[in-house]
């Protein structure tokens, strides 16, 4: 049987009454990664981070504010799934975070898990009915700034939607998140290599 595809609105009904403390989650955790890129080492040099590096701190974070902030929660399933963190709401929405790269892009290895999550087909270890959609965030090109948090969801045929959460208006309102800005750093930045893609990383692209 095919998996139903659940337009924006109907997901978005389904997600409304826990979207303020997952939007709340997910700017914490790029607060808590600020904090992280200002670390100097011993020598008082600050250190500059890889973009994946930086990619996988944040999403770390994401999935640690979730886990703490959903885990008891009787509506939503917190946990991994074929090694991929997501939260589970019933048989109705998948939900699993990423970085976006711009809007509409994910950014990931092109793995066939990938392919296939994106195209709502059948994964080992994955449940087989529930919407597969994407939560998650765009930073500025310096990682100081949030620029905003989305939804997504995409299917066979391509994109089936994208909403900035916060922007699509509904009849209750709207989220407003703050923006987060760091004071240009004028100290010298020591460049460090990020680790190579592991094997994990390559299977479920958890980025």
């Amino acid at each position: 049987m095919a998996r139903k595809i659940r337009s924006f609105q109907e997901s978005y009904d389904i997600l409304k009454p826990y979207m303020e403390n997952y939007v709340e989650c997910v700017r914490k955790a790029f607060a808590d990664f600020i904090q992280i890129n200002q670390f100097k080492n011993t020598l008082d040099v600050y250190t500059e981070f890889e973009i994946r590096t930086r990619a996988n701190i944040i999403h770390d974070f994401v999935c640690a504010r979730l886990a703490e902030t959903f885990g008891s929660t009787p509506e939503i399933e917190v946990g991994k799934w074929n090694q991929v963190f997501a939260l589970k709401f019933g048989e109705l929405l998948f939900l699993r975070n990423k970085k976006f790269k711009k809007e509409g892009s994910v950014s990931n290895y092109a793995t066939p898990a990938h392919k296939s999550f994106l195209k709502q087909g059948v994964i080992e270890g994955m449940p087989d009915e529930p919407t597969f959609i994407i939560g998650g965030y765009v930073p500025n090109h310096t990682y100081t700034e949030l620029k905003g948090i989305y939804l997504g969801c995409w299917s066979a045929d391509g994109l089936e939607w994208f909403n900035k959460v916060g922007e699509y208006v509904v009849e209750q309102g709207r989220i407003v998140f703050p923006e987060f800005i760091e004071e240009p750093v004028t100290k010298k930045r020591t460049k460090v290599k990020g680790k190579a893609k592991d094997d994990e990383q390559r299977k479920t692209g958890n980025d």
